[in-house]
């Protein structure tokens, strides 16, 4: 039976469903929102990926397959979509949002909703394609506060149609067992989940573990996430020059992260920029005490030093050090008050609320 026209469509738009923490978020937001309020649909411009298994049935879907930036192609499907589909809103996260303004210039009524993840973005000069792409652009979600003033101090966003909007704590199945089978445990385990990009800098994480061992050998570090094979064979090599073939393992992508957290007995990010990481929201929610560095809104994730332990990025010393002490008595404390704050200012609810409340503005206002 078709839905109700009388509901708003609303049309997440990521580029790909690889997993990571903007595509992650964009399912979420499609899986969880209000089907009595809206009509939910999800498109990826260039290709689908494993998220894509974790989708709602009740969540319509498109891939583009979008061959380069301009593609008129994959614009006229797009089009044809959001006509079809009668789409209010399209929410574009990240890069996806020159196509999503693309096509909703032809459909006049569709708002834009444009999601901002990177954490890197605020340092940099956007292009000019962006520049105008955004006059488009109803409201400007950012996952940083830095972010936030980017984008009306560079961009030139009306500041009334920009927010900073947290992460919330991300859906994964529960998969029960850990698949595959970890390491022998050596006494001690700490877990780093990070896809291998420049960004998570794991140099850093590796050269902290090589001191962490020299002060105590029963300590044990797995690193879960996905890479491509030059990325997977840098780390490699990283680890066996540091002599620590023995105390890091690279897991590689998981589907286990939920079982994974909990064998472990504390939790690291190294990033040397970051956006809102949901990691340190998955290290919480497992009761996990957490390292990381200061970047990003990983402070604020970690109450400022009070939920879990800051260093400065690149600085392998300290980070070594804030290792060692989640291993400590301090640690367990640490972990119950991470816990506490994931689960009162990070749940789903309040979040999803801010956003539907965003679309329904934006309904009856598309334009700036």
């Amino acid at each position: 039976m078709s839905a109700p026209r009388s509901r708003p469509g609303v049309l997440q738009m990521v580029d790909t469903l690889d997993p990571g923490g903007l595509e992650r978020l964009a399912c979420d937001v499609a899986n969880l929102l209000p089907r009595a309020r809206y009509r939910s649909s999800l498109c990826t411009t260039r290709r689908s990926g494993e998220l894509a298994r974790g989708l709602s049935p009740e969540v319509s879907r498109l891939d583009l397959a979008r061959r380069w930036r301009f593609d008129p192609l994959a614009i006229a499907r797009l089009r044809h979509f959001l006509s079809r589909h009668q789409i209010a809103i399209i929410h574009a996260h990240g890069h996806s949002l020159l196509p999503a303004v693309l096509a909703a210039t032809l459909c006049p009524r569709t708002a834009v909703v444009w999601h901002v993840h990177s954490g890197a973005w605020s340092s940099r000069r956007p292009p000019r394609s962006w520049r105008l792409a955004t006059r488009r652009v109803a409201f400007t979600f950012t996952v940083t506060e830095a972010l936030a003033r980017w984008c009306t101090d560079t961009l030139a966003l009306a500041p009334a149609r920009v927010a900073y909007l947290p992460n919330f704590l991300p859906v994964r199945p529960s998969t029960g067992a850990l698949d595959p089978a970890l390491p022998a445990c050596m006494g001690k385990r700490l877990v780093c989940v990070a896809n291998l990009r420049p960004e998570k800098d794991l140099a850093t994480l590796v050269a902290a573990m090589a001191r962490l061992v020299r002060q105590r050998a029963d300590v044990q570090l797995l690193i879960a996430g996905r890479g491509d094979a030059g990325a997977r064979a840098e780390l490699d090599r990283t680890i066996t020059a540091a002599g620590l073939g023995a105390h890091v393992t690279c897991l590689g992508h998981r589907r286990d992260i939920p079982a994974l957290l909990q064998a472990c007995d504390a939790a690291v990010l190294s990033s040397r920029s970051e956006g809102f990481p949901l990691a340190l929201l998955e290290y919480g929610a497992a009761g996990l005490p957490v390292a990381a560095t200061r970047v990003g809104q990983c402070a604020e994730i970690l109450d400022h030093g009070r939920a879990g332990l800051l260093v400065a990025p690149r600085d392998p010393p300290a980070l070594a050090a804030a290792m060692a002490r989640l291993l400590g008595p301090a640690g367990r404390a640490l972990g119950r008050r991470l816990t506490a704050r994931v689960a009162e200012r990070y749940a789903p609810a309040a979040i999803l609320e801010r956003i539907c409340a965003c679309y329904a503005r934006v309904a009856q206002h598309p334009l700036p």
